[in-house]
């Protein structure tokens, strides 16, 4: 293994994850501003709505894109490597996503006609119509939005995704809460906002001359499908593991007890995704470009690092989290929303899990094994549906949390062993147990510490971080060297 090699993809992998970082961080932030805001503008059970009508809408873009993003980022090296008509690999993908989702469009509209028309709620029946817009709409702003991850464009890339999410907050925000116009005017904010946003990406490429209809190929587009339509199936089998429960709750609770659920999942999540999706959004092009020009040993040690990088920093965010669950959902969501913090540990634990799977199939991704991610993503949501059938009347959103987490764990665990057998990424036990033993501690100190107040909890927060840190830099030299490299990058 060249060090010197692996040195230098990490160094690419902090610049081009730096940016991702920076978008992500300042889209969490509008997350983080817009949550309290919109736990305390809806009522519980119109929040529990929102969520519900959100996860529907990503279940059904997920559907809508057919695995051409996935394809996007797996094809691109190719095409660069063999000098191929780069135009045919652009015009392919854009317009079959386009005619796909035209007809979508008219298909799920046809469907709400059909199927919701005599519903008494015309509110439900509006959001679900204009839901279908922002599934067309997003559909075809994720091709672009991988072109440009593709093209190792992350700057760009974040641009366009901080633009996109703080329209959609300030003209959600002037229709909920200037116009009043509640849930509807929610969802129109998010429209506006996508449609401006896939113009600019559209005439963007469309003057490089990029979209081209001559160019179009069906021999491509048939090896695109090939690779990217099991992925649908791994994408929709993901979010009926992580989203799944919500029917059912709503199902077997209502309404208000769905609300409480999505307050505690939304906070964990916007926890956890500071750290793991900018993480994804750089590592993935990375690795297959580095298995495509370099190999298996050199994509194994740049994985192993990357691992070793994102267990430092994910296990304190989990331990921290934790300790002072209750403290920050209500000054997060106010005290309405207490009993959320009951689903926190285990939500927390589910989606740092979930942020690594990634790294544990990257053997299949390179071998194009997708089939494998497929079948294991199904199985675990199978068996998930099946426990909280019976849990979740038996033991409440609580029942729920820990159904999710044991399936999690039965996905990454298969996982990782299964793709082991193409790409092993190696575990480092050592600095696991440091990891986890300057955590526990962290999460001493700071538990016995008083205060509920927004500066009392954020000086926890900051106390908790410099324990671990300081703990980091005494004890663990690899620590230290890898601190060094990202410092030098900087």
């Amino acid at each position: 293994m060249d060090n010197h090699s692996n040195i230098s993809y990490l160094k690419k992998f902090a610049k081009q994850s730096s940016f991702y970082f920076s978008g992500n961080t300042l889209i969490l932030l509008a997350g983080f501003i817009s949550f309290p805001i919109w736990t305390r503008v809806f009522s519980k059970a119109e929040y529990g709505t929102l969520h519900l009508i959100t996860i529907t809408v990503l279940f059904l873009t997920a559907f809508s894109k057919l695995g051409l993003q996935h394809a996007a980022i797996r094809f691109f090296p190719e095409f660069e490597k063999r000098q191929k008509n780069m135009s045919s690999y652009y015009a392919t993908l854009f317009l079959s996503s386009f005619i796909l989702n035209v007809f979508i469009f008219l298909l799920t509209n046809i469907l709400v006609w059909l199927f919701f028309n005599k519903y008494n709620n015309k509110l439900i029946i509006s959001l679900l119509h204009l839901s279908t817009i922002l599934i067309f709409i997003g559909s075809l702003k994720s091709v672009f939005e991988n072109f440009l991850r593709a093209e190792g464009r992350a700057k760009i890339y974040a641009l366009f995704s901080i633009l996109n999410r703080y329209g959609g907050l300030c003209l959600s925000l002037l229709f909920v809460v200037i116009f009043v116009w509640g849930l509807w005017g929610f969802f129109l904010g998010q429209i506006f906002a996508s449609v401006l946003i896939l113009l600019i990406l559209f005439f963007m490429y469309l003057k490089k001359g990029l979209i081209n209809i001559k160019s179009y190929s069906f021999l491509f587009l048939k090896e695109a499908i090939k690779y990217g339509f099991p992925l649908i199936a791994i994408e929709i089998a993901k979010m009926l593991l992580n989203f799944g429960d919500r029917y059912l709750i709503q199902y077997f609770l209502g309404a208000s007890y769905l609300g409480t659920y999505a307050a505690g999942y939304n906070l964990s999540n916007l926890a956890i995704s500071i750290i793991s999706n900018p993480l994804r959004l750089a590592v993935v092009p990375l690795f297959i470009s580095i298995w495509e020009k370099k190999g298996a040993e050199e994509t194994k040690h740049f994985l192993t690092s990357i691992f070793n990088f994102y267990l430092m920093i994910i296990i304190p965010i989990i331990f921290g989290l934790c300790c002072l669950r209750k403290e920050i959902i209500v000054i997060m969501a106010s005290s309405r929303y207490s009993d959320a913090a009951t689903i926190i540990p285990y939500i927390v634990t589910s989606k740092a899990l979930h942020g690594a799977l990634y790294i544990f199939g990257a053997g299949l991704y390179v071998k194009k094994k997708t089939s494998f991610l497929m079948w294991l993503t199904l199985v675990s949501s199978f068996i998930n549906i099946i426990l909280n059938i019976f849990l979740i009347p038996k033991y409440g959103i609580i029942g729920a949390a820990f159904s999710t987490l044991i399936c999690i764990i039965f996905l990454s665990l298969s996982t990782y062993m299964i793709s082991g057998k193409f790409l092993k990424i190696d575990l480092a036990r050592i600095p696991l147990l440091k990891y986890l033993f300057l955590s526990f501690l962290m999460y001493v100190v700071i538990i016995f510490i008083p205060g509920t107040k927004f500066i009392e909890v954020l000086g926890k927060i900051v106390l908790g971080a410099t324990i671990y840190l300081f703990g980091l830099i005494i004890t663990d030299e690899y620590v230290r060297k890898k601190i060094c490299i990202f410092l030098k990058v900087s």
